[in-house]
């Protein structure tokens, strides 16, 4: 054998062929392919979770924001803003996604409260980027007495999700 042959044949022997680089890209694909999957879920269920706890948040601090206007403003302000047995509809509705609650702690400016809606689904998303809070007020059938209905709703995965708390404020 002379050392042209032997350089030729030990040079094949050296590299891969093409089903093990194909072996190889698939593998790698798989991997990358799994990877992107269980970051775009976890990515999804952080959103979720922060969510559902600025969701849990905002209707508790609109509840002590309305017990504050109970305390300091009388019931009165929030009857005004309360549907009656009166009137067409029972509940009136209002976005609160706007409006600075931590800040707002006065009684004099009825100007203060949000403009009254349809409904809930008339609230747009803009609260904490993509929720919105919205709370229905009417007068209860006992008197000096206001059944409060804070709504949040977001949208996870195409389907609405909502957090409700009820109340009632009375004056005693």
């Amino acid at each position: 054998m002379t050392p042209a042959n032997h350089a030729r044949k030990g040079s094949s022997m050296c590299g891969f062929t093409l089903i093990e680089l194909l072996i190889f890209i698939s593998l790698i694909t798989t991997v990358l392919v799994i990877t992107i999957g269980a970051v775009s879920y976890a990515i999804s269920a952080l959103n979720d979770s922060r969510n559902r706890t600025l969701a849990s948040h905002y209707p508790t601090e609109l509840a002590e924001w309305m017990r504050f206007r109970r305390d300091v403003c009388y019931l009165g302000d929030l009857t005004d803003h309360a549907g009656s047995s009166l009137e067409e509809t029972l509940t009136r509705y209002y976005c609160f996604n706007d409006i600075d609650i931590a800040n707002n702690q006065t009684c004099l400016d009825p100007d203060e409260w949000p403009p009254e809606v349809a409904s809930c689904n008339a609230c747009n998303y803009t609260l904490g980027g993509n929720l919105q809070r919205c709370a229905g007020l009417a007068e209860s059938a006992i008197n000096n007495r206001v059944e409060v209905t804070i709504t949040t709703s977001w949208y996870s995965n195409n389907a609405k999700q909502n957090v409700t708390t009820y109340m009632f404020l009375s004056s005693q």
